[in-house]
């Protein structure tokens, strides 16, 4: 079996986290290619992956927040509404991933 490490990202908006994301990448820690777009609000992306941040939101939304949300999921809830996603998230960590021994994933989290 072969050992794979993540590096987790996570902060709230403009704390920086892009820098960090990019800062990885130029180091070689792969981020993924379906990446983010950028914006008028960060014209250099957000070196965040779409399909992530799009089974973030439908995760969140099982629970009623989004990822600019003030109040903390309910975490006792969360894990059975989960479970059926499980199996999507490991198919996009190994189709994107699965052949980098070390890779970084960015998202926003509320504060």
């Amino acid at each position: 079996m072969k050992i794979r490490q993540a590096i987790l990202i996570v902060g709230m908006h403009r704390s920086g986290t892009s820098v960090l994301a990019r800062g990885l990448q130029a180091l070689g820690v792969s981020i993924g290619d379906n990446l983010l777009p950028g914006n008028e609000w960060n014209p250099k992306g957000y070196f965040e992956h779409a399909d992530i941040v799009g089974l973030n939101d439908t995760l969140l939304g099982l629970v009623g927040r989004r990822w600019d949300s003030l109040a903390l999921p309910p975490w006792d809830e969360m894990a059975p509404l989960f479970e059926p996603y499980q199996a999507q998230a490991l198919a996009l960590l190994e189709k994107d991933f699965g052949g980098q021994a070390l890779f970084g994933i960015r998202r926003f989290a509320p504060p």
